[in-house]
């Protein structure tokens, strides 16, 4: 079937794929503790106040804090050992707080962006809007002028009810007239 196509040509293709195409083996999973102690474990960081989470399976780089023992030389941020914060004595703290201020920053740009969003829409179906009613006031507009040189010819025929034509008398040309007037002064401005 194919020619030239050997196993060792298989085996390297098939181990090219793994490589260029890993599959990720799992998905995020929490563990987060309430304020009562209660441990839950989710696939979603909560947010919720007082529940503190931190992600599992994931390898956490070590936290270095440099300084003496007595305080006085400043660690590597330039602030003294003895002034930071006490997540940093905390690793899984201060992860789980780290990983809720990103959950919170994402929902924020999350529902800045649909906001966005909606507002380009509202926008967009105004201007639509907009151009429609002036697409619809120009059609009106020549439909009007069409009208008034109809009855500005002097004779109109109509349809009546049965299907028959006939002629408009004087007096309903003029009232015709004035009325078709009034609609180009309306509707071509």
């Amino acid at each position: 079937m194919l020619e030239g196509w050997t196993m060792k040509k298989t085996i390297w293709l098939v181990l090219a794929c793994m490589v260029l195409f890993p599959m990720r083996a799992g998905a995020d999973a929490y563990k987060c503790r309430t304020k009562d102690g209660k441990v839950i474990y989710t696939n979603q960081l909560m947010t919720t106040l007082g529940v503190t989470c931190e992600q599992m399976f994931v390898r956490k780089p070590p936290v270095v804090i440099e300084g003496n023992q007595t305080g006085s030389e400043e660690a590597e941020g330039g602030a003294p050992a003895e002034s930071l914060p006490e997540k940093a004595n905390n690793p899984p703290q201060a992860a789980a707080d780290a990983a809720a201020a990103k959950a919170q920053a994402d929902k924020e740009a999350e529902a800045k962006r649909k906001r966005e969003e909606a507002e380009a829409a509202n926008k967009k179906a105004r201007e639509e809007a907009i151009a429609a009613q002036k697409k619809l006031k120009e059609q009106n507009c020549q439909n009007a002028r069409a009208n008034l040189a109809a009855y500005q010819t002097g004779r109109v025929r109509k349809v009546n009810e049965k299907g028959e034509w006939y002629y408009l008398d004087e007096a309903a040309i003029k009232e015709h007239l004035e009325q078709a007037q009034k609609d180009v002064a309306e509707n071509c401005n």
